[in-house]
């Protein structure tokens, strides 16, 4: 999702854009993060390992009578994707709000510094000979234009990035763990009376 009047403006110069590019980027970077996180927590949660193991286990004793049903745990993995996904949509939103709001006013800082760019041409641009002052007037428009993307305020946004990005995985990683831990005390059992039955037979 782009954040307000991003990249879509149309821009009086090519620095502007570039810089509201670079925040809506740097915006997406939490989202971008969080979805290969989840993609590989799919895969690698607690429960899922438990069903890998089940399912392994399970098969490797699958023509003798200790496995009862192959069916118990067909749809486990789509029931560990929908928490997942239920854990996803419950992470609190005071971060990534915080984020918006500081990414919108930079983005708010580029656009008053372009229309400053605009006026500025127009003046200069109506006088048969610009005086010094339309070209002192650009450099320090180029300069506060640098400055919104610089060093320190770059600094400041992947900390945002980093903060948003660990406290979503901390939630959702006890969301998902809650959520998931009666299936895997099922799958365990499960594995634990088809491993006493394979010793038996």
């Amino acid at each position: 999702p782009e954040v307000e009047g991003a990249a879509d403006l149309d821009y009086f110069r090519a620095e502007s854009r570039w810089t509201a590019n670079a925040l809506q980027a740097m915006f997406d970077e939490v989202d971008t993060r969080l979805g290969d996180f989840i993609d590989e927590l799919k895969v690698s949660n607690n429960a899922s390992s438990a069903l890998k193991k089940y399912n392994e286990t399970a098969e490797a004793v699958k023509d003798s009578p200790c496995v009862t049903t192959s069916e118990e745990f067909r749809t486990a993995q789509d029931t560990i994707e929908s928490v997942i996904a239920t854990c996803v949509d419950a992470v609190p939103q005071e971060d990534k709000n915080k984020f918006r709001s500081l990414i919108n006013e930079s983005i708010n800082k580029t656009r008053e510094i372009d229309n400053s760019f605009r006026q500025n041409s127009i003046v200069c641009t109506s006088l048969r000979l610009p005086s010094p002052s339309c070209k002192a007037t650009e450099k320090k428009l180029l300069a506060d234009i640098d400055e919104v993307m610089s060093c320190s305020e770059v600094d400041t946004f992947n900390y945002h990035i980093a903060v948003t990005t660990e406290n979503a995985k901390d939630s959702i990683n006890a969301c998902v763990e809650n959520g998931t831990k009666d299936l895997i005390i099922k799958l365990e059992a499960a594995l634990k009376s088809l491993e006493n039955c394979q010793s038996r037979t």
